[in-house]
């Protein structure tokens, strides 16, 4: 577990969100990450889901944000950095995979 691990709540919608986005079942995955946010509002971990979540949905500037709000929380919070440098970058960034965090990659 690592220093954002705060409350079982918490981690409960962070899993239940992760199986969400690795199903596509994106407006699933939203609800559970906006029950984590309210649990625990400074954890980057929700935003970078979030962000992964638009960025599927091919809402580049949403996803950037998210990525944004996670890394605002955590400058050290490596999916997050990933994410961000990826979407960042002028060629083609959809080659490249999405950061879930946790050994999720």
């Amino acid at each position: 577990m690592n220093s954002y691990d705060k409350s079982n709540v918490y981690n409960e919608y962070i899993i239940n969100a992760r199986e969400y986005i690795k199903n596509h079942k994106y407006t699933e995955g939203k609800k559970e990450l906006i029950k984590a946010i309210s649990e625990d509002v400074e954890n980057p971990i929700a935003y970078n889901l979030l962000g992964v979540i638009y960025e599927y949905l091919m809402d580049k500037s949403r996803a950037i944000k998210f990525y944004r709000v996670s890394y605002y929380f955590d400058q050290l919070y490596e999916p997050a950095n990933n994410n961000l440098n990826r979407m960042s970058q002028f060629w083609d960034y959809k080659g490249r995979q999405v950061d879930l965090g946790e050994g999720s990659r």
